[in-house]
């Protein structure tokens, strides 16, 4: 259940803001139920995470996974540099491959200092040689390659901005590589990937070898993951797939990551082999073309749309 209320252009003058939102996920016991929400304000932060391309084709027609990529957008009125810059997903059991239940993740998933992460990573570049400029966006791609030779559906990437770099990688000699440094590879080999349904976060450069570790024993080995403190993090996006059967057959549990990073999952995309749309922030009531303008109110249900992919362009 998402909440969420625009300021007129009068009211945003007057208080700073442009909206209001609030969500999370409830059983609603019957007709009648009341439920509360506190409204808290969008957030002006410098980068925001505006685009997520990561159908899953894992079915008869189309096996394939290496055409996703994000898109990364200035929110600001001033240059930011990339350089440095970590990137990863939240990817628990109990969302991605259920063998935990809520309670047993209910640490990780609930911790209001950071978010626990497995496989991250990093930008090129010690300071100064990746600058974004306000209002201008990058892709980041799996693999910079033209994706529409294996099938027309997917998108060119061959001119993408970044590309992720692994061992079983064939890198494009034209496109800088974000490098692993998380706690292993991805199993492919191309850099991780960001399924639908994971939330992907951007954070300040981090060492990783310094960062807080936990190891949870699950039934199918030991889990190890290292915590991105919250004054680290820069921007989370928490995409979600409209998938009633795997709400059926898996307990949903209420939150990936904190509410203080994200309050509720939203994109709400197609499986199935649906290509066309990925997960893309809306802007802001009024502000096109303005500082500030791509909305961020840290729940992604209200945040995000399903819409037709445009890789480094904003809608």
């Amino acid at each position: 259940m998402a909440v969420y209320r625009p300021l007129t252009n009068a009211e945003s003058e007057r208080v700073g803001v442009a909206a209001l939102a609030s969500g999370r996920i409830v059983d609603v016991e019957g007709a009648g139920t009341v439920q509360t929400m506190d409204l808290a304000p969008n957030r002006t932060g410098p980068l925001v995470i505006s685009e997520v391309y990561a159908p899953a084709t894992l079915n008869a027609e189309l096996q394939y996974n290496f055409h996703m990529f994000f898109e990364l957008y200035n929110n600001s009125d001033r240059p930011v540099f990339l350089d440095g810059l970590t990137f990863g997903i939240v990817q628990l059991p109990d969302i991605a491959a259920p063998v935990a239940s809520c309670d047993e993740s209910a640490r990780f998933r609930k911790d209001p200092d950071g978010v626990w992460a497995e496989f991250l990573h990093r930008f090129p570049g010690s300071g100064g040689q990746y600058p974004l400029a306000p209002g201008d966006a990058v892709v980041v791609a799996l693999d910079a390659i033209d994706h529409s030779v294996v099938d027309p559906r997917l998108p060119d990437l061959s001119n993408a901005d970044f590309e992720l770099l692994g061992f079983g990688d064939v890198d494009n000699p034209d496109v800088p590589n974000a490098v692993e440094v998380g706690l292993r590879s991805w199993f492919h080999g191309h850099g991780l990937l960001f399924y639908v349904s994971h939330s992907l976060f951007i954070a300040n450069e981090v060492d990783p070898a310094s960062l807080e570790r936990a190891v949870w024993s699950l039934s199918s080995g030991d889990l190890t993951l290292i915590k991105i403190p919250a004054a680290d993090l820069i921007d989370v996006m928490w995409t979600e797939r409209d998938d009633a059967l795997q709400d059926q057959r898996y307990e949903r549990c209420d939150g990936v990551v904190h509410k203080n990073f994200d309050q509720l999952g939203g994109g709400y995309l197609p499986g199935g082999g649906n290509l066309s749309l990925s997960a893309q922030r809306i802007r802001l009531p009024g502000r096109a073309g303005a500082a500030g303008g791509l909305q961020d109110t840290n729940v992604s249900a209200v945040d995000l749309v399903g819409a037709p992919i445009t890789p480094g362009a904003i809608r």
